[in-house]
Formats: C-alpha cells, structure tokens, sequence
C-alpha cells in the first residue's frame, strides 16, 4: 500500500506486515485501520509491505535459522525490492500476530535500527522455552518503541494468569529493562483469534506510529474469574483509559490492591477461603477503581 502524493525527501517511512495474507483483510485490518489514522491526522503516511508465509511454524519462529532467515529475507530481498519501487526511508516498523507478533519482537531485536517500532500482538512467547526474553535481555540494542497486547483469555482454563498473559507480562517488563517504550494491552475477556487482533488494530498502530504518550485519565479493574471456590486463586488486570478513550494495561507492580478478607499475591493475584462476596480496590497514579468477587 503505497500513500498517494509525493513522497517526504528522505522517503516513506514504512510498515512490514509478517502477516501478509491477512493484512488487507476484513479481519486483521491494517489498510483500513492504518488508512483512517492517517485521515484522521494521527500518524504520517506509510507504505505498508505485506509479506506472507508459506509455513508459519517454520519461518516465524526460532527454530533452526527459521525467524533469522525470514528476517534476513525481508531486509536484504523484499526491502531493497520494494525500494526499487517506490523511495523509503529508515524510519521502519514491524507488526505481526502470534507466530508473526513472536517474529516482530525478533525483528525488534537483531534489526533495532531499521526496525525501531514493533507491534507484537497476542505473541507466541512460549515458543521455545520462551527464549525471545533472553533474546531481549541480551541483546545489544532493542527496538525504541513497542506495542505488546494479549486478550485476557489467552491461555488454559485452568490457569490462575493465562499463561499468554503472563508471558506478555514478562515481555513487556523486559523490554521496560532495557529504557524502551511500551504500549501494553490486556483486552479483558478477549481469547486468541486474529479478529479479536484487528479489534485492536487501531489502538496498536496509532500508539506504535506516532510519538505521543498519555496520561491515564481513568482506571478499570477487571478480575479474570470473578467466581471461584474458597482457597482457589483468581487473577486481576487493570486497564487505564486515556483522554481520547485508547486503553493500556498496568503492571499489577504499580497497582495498590485493598480487599478485606482476601490475600493479594504477586502479579495481582487474589484468593481467600471464606465464602462470601468480596468488594476488590485497585489504585494506581492517584486513580481508583472497584470490583466484587464472589466465593461461593
């Protein structure tokens, strides 16, 4: 998708799809959503790339050279094909879900230059032993600028925090580590599919292709299972709006928890024994809000 006028003197600035076949799609949204930013005068004008796979698992993750080739592939093959065409600059970003959101936080790391935002939604971080984190931790530089996003019920049922959940928890907070700025998402009640994804669309490129932070005006308190068994555990998630309604997640480290009659563990997790209906308090950045949870 190449923007209409003449191009800036340094180039378009661009954004490379690991999802191609379904960037352009009614269900992943990116040339709709990205199309309606730039109306809207919220991001710049950028060529987006879409590139597929023919084999996700392979190609998107790291296994044997897998991610590394792709990535290679994409900088040395479809770019310089790509400016053949139309002029770039280095201003660049990648975006991808799952498997293809797992790829873009590599891209973040071994092409931090060319790639300084990233947008990794719903990403398969358990691949692998989770070795993205220490790829993060280790690496020379990272990406400038990230969006991570998971809906609430990525993960087993039986999980106290989905284990999608927590993986991006820990993702983000490494990335965090190393001075980058993240834009974090838990969508409440959201499971993993692609169109829960383009959903997000808006709120993932309009943070990642701008440069503009907020202040969090509200705060909501979303308890993942708000009905349990005495001595079960439930976990929290606490959103905060920003003026113009766009939503990030807290990390439950910067969030104060108050319930009486129930023990709040690490990551806002909460569990009691006594049957009964529990009014929950979570404050943050000088804003509060509340929930009940309910032992039965």
């Amino acid at each position: 998708m190449i923007p209409e006028g003449d191009p800036p003197t340094e180039g378009w600035p661009f954004l490379v799809v690991t999802d191609g076949d379904s960037a352009f799609t009614e269900t992943f949204r990116v040339g709709e959503t990205m199309r309606a930013l730039v109306d809207e005068g919220r991001i710049e004008p950028r060529v987006v790339i879409a590139v597929p796979s023919r084999d996700r698992t392979r190609e998107l993750t790291p296994q044997r050279r897998g991610v590394a080739s792709f990535a290679a592939y994409v900088v040395e093959v479809v770019l310089p094909a790509a400016r053949a065409i139309v002029p770039l600059s280095e201003d660049g970003a990648i975006l991808g879900y799952s498997f293809g959101g797992l790829a873009a936080a590599y891209f973040g790391v071994r092409y931090p230059e060319l790639f300084g935002r990233v947008v990794a939604m719903s990403p398969s971080v358990w691949f692998r032993q989770r070795r993205v984190l220490r790829a993060v931790h280790e690496a020379e530089a990272i990406a400038a600028r990230w969006w991570v996003d998971v809906g609430t019920r990525e993960g087993h049922p039986r999980d106290v925090v989905p284990y999608m959940v927590a993986d991006a928890r820990q993702l983000r907070r490494e990335v965090e580590r190393r001075n980058a700025e993240v834009g974090y998402l838990e969508a409440p009640g959201r499971a993993h599919d692609s169109n829960e994804a383009g959903l997000r669309m808006r709120w993932a490129l309009d943070y990642a292709l701008r440069d503009e932070n907020c202040d969090p005006v509200e705060i909501e308190l979303h308890i993942l299972k708000p009905d349990v068994r005495p001595g079960d555990s439930t976990a929290t998630s606490v959103l905060t709006r920003c003026a113009d309604g766009s939503p990030r997640s807290v990390d439950a480290a910067e969030v104060e928890f108050r319930a009486d009659g129930l023990r709040t563990a690490q990551d806002g997790v909460l569990w009691g024994r006594r049957r009964g209906t529990y009014e929950v308090v979570a404050r943050t950045a000088g804003l509060e809000a509340r929930a009940r949870l309910r032992i039965r």
